[in-house]
């Protein structure tokens, strides 16, 4: 299902874009629209050069960008040369934090909430060349995201439903990051990047209360990991140490499946397609040509298995069915 931008948002991403030359020659600029009953908006910038601008549009009831009265959020940026936000919030009691404090930040962070009570909380720290989108349609969706002392990185977070959550954290990472989208009720994923770079878990989850967890150590090039789930209930747990690949597929009810990966360039897929089922790989092997490969595929319910292996060139698979 696609999910049209709100007109609002796509004229407010279009002029910045057509007007990024205006920006850097009047920067550090502000510009606040506001419709409506109760709505609050909070900017500060200090020391903020070249294309440091802020826009916010606010169409509705009891919007909130942060608290003026007590500068709680809002948009705070320290320091930072070419950073441009754009903020559209239409709907009832949307609340925005974005953070920034010193170093370079080139890039543009946009978000655009509709509906009731969706929060966004974007903090960063030595940040650079960061492009951040984030999308919430529905009600009480909530993302987070907290980075220190982070690179080059695009983070871009989709959420459509009621009472979703994601949570991101970045340590000593850079160019870390893959989509995640979560369409439904009460779905939550939950990534951490510590010393990753050139690497990322993307996460697509529809359904209901399906969680998603995943974090990535010491990777670099060609270190990607996929979690699918849809229907309800559903677990996925990848951790990833020093590079490799995997992909999670779950479909149905209550399954869950877990994969650790330490060194190597190992590869392993999880395929759930039933209810009940529990799976689960392991794998260590060191840096070769010869990395471990595993998979497991559950079709029906109630099925367990697991998969361990050690050293390099390994290769086993399970069909349950």
């Amino acid at each position: 299902m696609k999910y049209p931008v709100h007109p609002v948002a796509l004229g407010l991403m279009l002029a910045i874009s057509s007007a990024s030359g205006a920006f850097a020659q009047t920067a550090p600029s502000a510009t606040v629209t506001q419709n409506g009953t109760g709505n609050q908006a909070y900017v500060e910038q200090n020391q903020a050069g070249e294309d440091a601008t802020v826009s916010i549009v606010q169409t509705g009831n009891y919007n909130m960008v942060g608290d003026p009265a007590s500068r709680s959020g809002g948009i705070l940026q320290h320091n930072t040369p070419g950073m441009i936000v754009a903020v559209s919030q239409q709907g009832d009691a949307n609340q925005l934090t974005l953070r920034h404090d010193e170093g370079g930040f080139f890039g543009f962070a946009y978000v655009n909430q509709s509906g009731t009570g969706n929060r966004a909380t974007l903090l960063q720290n030595g940040a650079y060349e960061s492009t951040i989108r984030v999308e919430q349609h529905g009600e009480r969706n909530v993302i987070e995201d907290r980075a220190n002392d982070v690179g080059a990185l695009s983070f871009r977070p989709q959420q459509y439903g009621s009472d979703n959550v994601i949570t991101v954290r970045r340590s000593r990472s850079g160019y870390a990051g893959l989509p995640i989208r979560q369409d439904g009720i009460g779905n939550r994923a939950t990534v951490t990047y510590d010393d990753a770079f050139y690497s990322g878990i993307a996460i697509s989850q529809t359904g209901t209360d399906n969680e998603a967890r995943g974090s990535l150590t010491s990777t670099g090039f060609a270190t990607e990991a996929e979690i699918l789930q849809s229907g309800a209930g559903n677990l996925a747990v990848t951790n990833i140490v020093g590079g490799g690949g995997a992909l999670t597929t779950q479909t149905g009810t209550a399954n869950t499946a877990t994969i650790d990966q330490t060194a190597g360039s190992n590869t392993a897929a999880i395929s759930q397609l039933g209810s009940l089922n529990a799976a689960s790989v392991t794998q260590t092997g060191p840096l070769s040509n010869a990395p471990n490969i595993a998979w497991i595929t559950q079709v029906g319910d109630g099925f367990a298995a697991s998969i361990m292996q050690t050293g390099s060139g390994n290769s086993a698979g399970i069909y349950q069915h």
